[in-house]
């Protein structure tokens, strides 16, 4: 059985893995009651804080939230995986997954494509406990949280920012959306893209 299999199989238990995005790993479960419940255990994150959804598309995130024509434009525009978008749940969800807003972020890198085809949305929060680094090297931090050997692959990722989370829900004074954390899309660029489209 490949390793690959290993992540599905554990995923499907509603066990964590953690996955390679094209930043830094992530602490990936599916996002059912005992997936989250472990997923912020082992982060030992404040449940007041939502973690956010990996999708292959904008297409797999119409499954849970509104997509405005707007985010579809601001997605095309950017490179792919860079930016995770707030939006209009569907239906009220877990307060862990944002409750009646949902955070979600089209991904990239080839092995997370591959789990969330065969697994369906999982989460992507930063696999470190709340407040700590980040390691770039999923076996190691596998091993350091405790998980067994089969919970990752030896994958050393990219590093540098985070994807730039954007609020498509709330709109500032000119109705633009709101950066809620700045990452590798600037505000400047995003403003600029905003600019060209009036």
């Amino acid at each position: 059985m490949s390793g690959i299999e290993h992540l599905i199989k554990r995923i499907l238990r509603e066990e964590i893995v953690i996955a390679p995005t094209s930043t830094l790993p992530a602490l990936s479960a599916l996002p059912t009651k005992e997936g989250l419940d472990r997923v912020f255990e082992v982060k030992k994150r404040d449940l007041s804080k939502p973690i956010s959804l990996a999708v292959t598309d904008l297409e797999m995130a119409a499954e849970w939230a509104v997509v405005s024509d707007l985010t579809v434009q601001l997605a095309r525009a950017f490179e792919s995986g860079s930016l995770t978008f707030i939006l209009p749940a569907l239906t009220p969800l877990d307060q862990r997954l944002g409750g009646k807003e949902i955070a979600l972020r089209p991904i990239v890198h080839p092995v997370m494509r591959l789990l969330v085809k065969a697994c369906g949305p999982l989460t992507v929060t930063s696999a470190n406990i709340s407040g700590e680094e980040v390691m770039d090297n999923c076996k190691e931090i596998a091993k350091m949280l405790g998980l067994p050997d089969d919970a990752a692959l030896d994958i050393k990722t990219e590093g540098g920012l985070p994807s730039t989370v954007v609020n498509m829900c709330q709109t500032g004074d000119k109705g633009s959306p709101i950066i809620m954390r700045e990452g590798t899309v600037g505000r400047g660029r995003i403003a600029q893209w905003l600019q060209t489209r009036r």
